[in-house]
Order: structure tokens, then sequence, then C-alpha cells
């Protein structure tokens, strides 16, 4: 799964995953892998 990551107008992140037929779809900001648990 590829995760692309834009810059909005007001400097926010966004996050989108590339679908099979090559749209962007908006996903929530991932969270972090937890390695420290």
């Amino acid at each position: 799964m590829v995760i692309i990551t834009r810059r909005d107008i007001n400097g926010l992140q966004r996050y989108y995953i590339r679908t099979s037929d090559g749209k962007l779809r908006r996903i929530p900001k991932p969270k972090p892998p937890s390695k420290f648990g």
C-alpha cells in the first residue's frame, strides 16, 4: 500500500492512499508504529 503525503493550503499534512484504479483516497493520519512498547 502506497501512502502519499500532501500539504494543503494551511500547511497541514494530508494522507492519501493510491487505489488500484489510480485515484487518491483520503485517509486519516496513520498511527506511528509502536516499537517502543
